[in-house]
């Protein structure tokens, strides 16, 4: 068992102090991560994470190109959408960390004399396996909310209805 008293060092066996160590330094450790992403859903897409974490706060940027683009109006139209998020990272065992987000970001349907931007609120879980020390896996459920625009709607009601939106 490990005895703590006011002013006494942590005494018990080197290898339970050796991992009580491991997973304290695992928490509360500083690190920066780059990933290739990508969601799925009404709009796929593929871009890049970037983050950090310090200590139990997470900070991370997102900038992903729509894999889905099209003409409208005979112009050439395609989806990007970028933005950050904040959360706090939950250390679950050795492996496993889940860091609950809140995200500020955009989406942006751009094209030749087209852009249109409209402004999203995401809310999601980052989840993570920690392969090695400096290699893991990140999958990230998220909903995503994104504020109404006149001509983002005409857009897809061009596109649903008129059929003049067409990859």
């Amino acid at each position: 068992s490990v005895v703590l008293e006011k002013g006494a060092a942590l005494k018990d066996t080197p290898k339970t102090a050796n991992t009580l160590r491991k997973n304290a330094s695992r928490r509360q450790r500083s690190c920066a991560y780059v990933e290739l992403a990508g969601s799925l859903g009404r709009l796929m897409d593929i871009g890049f994470n970037a983050g950090a974490n310090f200590s139990m706060l997470n900070v991370e940027a997102y900038g992903y190109y729509g894999l889905q683009s099209g003409t409208f109006q005979l112009h050439s139209i395609s989806p990007l959408s970028y933005g950050g998020k904040i959360g706090i990272a939950l250390q679950a065992g050795n492996s496993f960390a889940f860091t609950p987000q809140f995200g500020v970001g955009a989406i942006m349907a751009w094209g030749e004399n087209v852009r249109v931007t409209i402004t999203t609120l995401s809310l999601g879980t980052r989840c993570e396996y920690f392969i090695t020390k400096h290699l893991g896996l990140s999958i990230t459920p998220e909903f995503t909310w994104g504020f109404e625009s006149k001509t983002m709607n005409m857009l897809a009601v061009c596109y649903m209805e008129n059929n003049e939106f067409e990859k």
